[in-house]
């Protein structure tokens, strides 16, 4: 929901009016992490305040100045964040459930967690959401950053502290991503405590620092799965510098060699060890997925060349940016006026970081640019300092005065509207400024236009995917304009991206209406979303199956001279129509969408079948119980099938199911056929036999039996969901 500016006075008395709790939280915290700041003292009570009254007004005037509607990711977190308080209001002991298991999924509830005060007292606007965050992570990430800050930089504690964590609060990729919506500073923040911890003890002489090192590490890929690059990352400079420790204790005394072996060994066992536990304790399966699915192979379609992801990342902080830190290093290690051991971890970290993203997940967002950001604020700090300690008189203060007014131009460029030439934009961050739509009442023209159409909830396809339009901005515009209470349109999940998703046939059967807009809409390279391009070519090229809508008059003209078309649906679509229009997917689009299995559903009722493809790529289908449903396989098919699985139904006195298991040949023509009926207090056991030199195999779902209209009556049908389990074709002989 937008933020109302009705509110902003009384949202803002409850901000502020949290700010010195929260401050004294943090100090304390602060206090024990660094003892040489003194942070009891009146002066840093006094900058921890300015922080924290930074951190809030940031955020404020930002949101306040957008005018959009967030959609995928941008909206993801706040949804989730809004989802898990409205379980918990009903039922703390489902909101615990709910979030536990979500740990196990692609995006856990973990960055939910310290929000939920703040939407509890606050709401759940995108304000709140944002400010919370900020609070909650990027506060404890400036302090943090500058407690680590103080184990390199060997002059001045309570300096050095308090300006790395504003160096940190003026680098704009320390906001750009949660500005969007993303909370991946929280990782970073994981991932500089285990950093903070290490660097105190870099023998690690006490054992437990080694267990606690191991569970930040893992909360942190819990918190944010893609920070498994970053602490790769940390394990394999940790490791560099203990195989460095071991090197110069064996020079200096040879006799102890084989048992600083055996103790650093485990101690990163140690690490290893209680990483894994904790992410199997709290993810058990997402440590499956882990070790069962190639992300890699999922994910390939968002991978970019080496020089397209070495220009985004430099672009972000920009060159001069980058500069700086190359030099602030350079000369620290140089002069060996950096701390040692410390900045030799810190600079592997940080090296073997971007190399890896350039290297293996080749992959672009605002968000991963908080993989970089301690590595980042540590290098300026580290040439301010540099440039106090090794320069004298009006070099010095030269020198310092263009760097921190730099720091603010960089910061005020990135998070406003303000152009530069193009000469001198790739030297500075990148630009995130608020958004806003200038096409906004427009698209909320089209809303109210499909809300007129649709008022059933027929399912509406939007064939697009770009950031001016797309199927999850539609549906998620529509909560956000009128609210969670009165949303009316059924805007269809639809495949987006070739190598994760599924053919985008099962959707484009069950819908009603399909938004099409010209030209092509894509956000990642078009060959990487032929998903939607077949589909689009459908209705520009008036293919077969287009025959079954008409294009209604009405049109819409978005930013980009973008121009929305509606089709409603006229008559069911044939199957012979259905499955040639398969066929071109096939052909189309390869290899096979990362996510479809051998089996896709022909259901034209609009009746829920949910198909998920097992890691051993056996095939599990759940069912609302409708009337009929009619799946297809396209595999490789044996001369004689035998299709085996478990059935499960919710309850034991529901209607009859009759399944039938045909062979097509390439037509679509039934060759063979064999049946069963069940009661759902039969064995759960299945198994049919098919014979014929078959291309195709169907299989049908009936609540037909002749009871069925009576025992539906009584038990209703929709009661009684059903699922398939472990699905498997495999050869009869």
């Amino acid at each position: 929901m937008f933020f109302r500016k009705d509110r902003l006075s009384k949202l803002h008395q409850y901000l502020y009016g949290s700010i010195f709790a929260i401050a004294s939280t943090i100090a304390t915290f602060t206090t024990q992490k660094v003892q040489a700041t003194k942070l009891r003292s009146p002066i840093n009570l006094g900058l921890l305040a300015i922080l924290i009254l930074v951190t809030v007004l940031v955020p404020t005037i930002y949101v306040s100045s957008e005018h959009y509607f967030y959609f995928w990711d941008f909206v993801n977190y706040p949804n989730q964040t809004s989802e898990l308080v409205s379980v918990l209001r009903r039922s703390p002991l489902q909101a615990i459930w709910r979030f536990y298991t979500s740990l196990s999924l692609d995006y856990g509830q973990l960055p939910c967690l310290p929000l939920i005060p703040f939407f509890l007292i606050f709401g759940d606007s995108r304000l709140v959401f944002i400010v919370a965050c900020a609070l909650v992570y990027i506060v404890p990430f400036t302090l943090v950053t500058g407690a680590i800050a103080t184990k390199l930089i060997p002059v001045y504690p309570r300096v050095v502290f308090w300006s790395t964590a504003f160096v940190a609060l003026l680098t704009p990729s320390t906001w750009t991503a949660l500005l969007r919506g993303y909370p991946d500073i929280g990782s970073a923040v994981l991932i500089g405590l285990a950093a903070l911890i290490y660097l105190q003890d870099v023998r690690l002489k006490t054992w437990w620092k080694a267990s606690l090192i191991g569970i930040l590490l893992a909360l942190s890929i819990l918190f944010r799965r893609h920070f498994a690059y970053s602490v790769r990352a940390f394990l394999v400079a940790a490791l560099l510098q203990t195989l460095l420790i071991l090197i110069v204790d064996g020079c200096r005394y040879p006799e102890i060699i084989v048992r600083n072996i055996k103790r650093y060994s485990f101690l990163f066992g140690l690490i290893v060890i209680s990483s894994l536990v904790t992410l199997t304790i709290l993810g058990p399966k997402f440590v499956y997925k882990l070790l069962s699915v190639n992300f890699r192979e999922l994910y390939a379609s968002y991978e970019q060349p080496l020089s397209v992801t070495f220009q985004f990342y430099g672009q972000s902080y920009g060159w001069l940016t980058w500069l700086t830190v190359v030099v602030g290093y350079a000369a620290g290690i140089l002069t060996r006026t950096l701390v040692r051991p410390g900045i030799f971890f810190v600079v592997s970290f940080g090296c073997i970081s971007l190399i890896q993203w350039g290297l293996s997940s080749k992959q672009l967002g605002v968000h991963y640019t908080t993989h970089f950001i301690l590595f980042v604020v540590l290098g300026i700090q580290a040439f301010l300092w540099m440039t106090w300690l090794l320069l004298r008189n009006k070099q010095r203060i030269s020198i310092l005065t263009a760097g921190v007014l730099l720091l603010v131009f960089n910061a005020a460029i990135a998070l406003s509207p303000i152009n530069l030439p193009s000469s001198l934009r790739p030297l500075l961050a990148a630009n995130y400024p608020p958004l806003v739509r200038n096409d906004y009442d427009t698209f909320v023209q089209m809303l109210e236009y499909l809300r007129e159409i649709a008022p059933k909830k027929e399912p509406i396809y939007v064939v697009a995917s770009s950031m001016t339009i797309n199927a999850h901005m539609v549906g998620q515009a529509e909560t956000q304009f009128y609210g969670k209470k009165h949303r009316k349109l059924k805007v269809l999940d639809v495949p987006e991206i070739d190598s994760r998703d599924t053919y985008p046939l099962e959707g484009l059967l069950q819908t009603k209406y399909i938004v099409v807009a010209e030209p092509f809409q894509y956000h990642l390279p078009p060959q990487e979303q032929d998903i939607v391009k077949v589909a689009w070519d459908m209705f520009i090229q008036n293919r077969e199956f287009s025959r079954d809508f008409q294009r209604l008059p009405k049109q819409f003209i978005l930013d980009g001279d973008v121009t929305l078309s509606i089709y409603e649906r006229t008559k069911a679509t044939d199957f012979a129509t259905a499955l040639a229009t398969l066929k071109e997917m096939q052909e189309r689009i390869q290899p096979k969408p990362g996510s479809q299995s051998d089996w896709i559903t022909m259901e034209q009722s609009g009746q829920g079948v949910l198909m998920g493809k097992n890691p051993d790529n056996t095939l599990e289908i759940k069912t609302s119980a409708p009337s009929s449903a009619k799946l297809l396989y396209f595999g490789s098919i044996p001369e004689v099938v035998n299709l085996t699985g478990q059935i499960a139904f919710r309850g034991d006195r529901c209607p009859t199911l009759a399944l039938q298991l045909s062979a097509l040949n390439s037509q679509g023509q039934v060759i063979n056929s064999s049946s069963v009926i069940l009661a759902s207090n039969a064995p759960k056991n299945l198994s049919l036999f098919v014979e014929g030199q078959a291309a195709y195999l169907s299989l049908s779902i009936n609540y037909g039996d002749p009871r069925s209209a009576e025992l539906g009556r009584a038990y209703h049908i929709h009661s009684c969901p059903l699922k398939l389990l472990n699905l498997n074709v495999a050869s009869a002989k």
